[in-house]
């Protein structure tokens, strides 16, 4: 499904709502999130095409594991370009 993003060097990202093992996990793709907006003992999710998804988790929980998941991306993409450049070097000498 995702094979034309990894041969384009794009890989998507998701952030799961629960632990993957639980029924109740969803998973969100955090780049396509506009805004997170608080709810009374929940949260909701607005989409860039301005859908809406509320969660049974708190606000502090849900930007939490967008949060990381943004982290995670970063940490990716970062080992990869390292990764990049040293094969680059290793061509040269």
């Amino acid at each position: 499904m995702f094979e034309r993003f990894y041969n384009q060097g794009v890989y998507p990202f998701a952030a799961a709502t629960y632990s993957s093992t639980q029924i109740e996990c969803i998973w969100i793709f955090y780049n396509k999130i506009k805004a997170i907006e608080p709810k009374s003992e929940h949260s909701a999710v607005i989409f860039q095409n301005d859908q809406n998804l509320e969660l049974d988790l708190s606000f502090y929980k849900s930007e939490r594991q967008i949060q990381r998941t943004a982290y995670y991306e970063f940490c990716f993409l970062r080992l990869q370009t390292s990764e990049q450049l040293n094969n680059k070097r290793r061509m040269v000498t």
